[in-house]
């Protein structure tokens, strides 16, 4: 679960991804959020401060 006051850039969740293991780029990350219709991470932080 994604601390809510400080949501995971791509490039942080592509490191948690590498701890694990699993490998893909921080481009691969942008990609699949866009699709899956997540905001960036400032956006997701912005939303949760109202």
């Amino acid at each position: 679960m994604e601390d809510s006051e400080n949501p995971l850039q791509d490039e942080e969740i592509v490191e948690e991804l590498k701890n694990m293991e699993l490998y893909a780029s921080r481009r691969t990350i942008s990609k699949y959020r866009k699709e899956l219709n997540i905001p960036n991470s400032k956006q997701r932080k912005k939303a949760r401060l109202y």
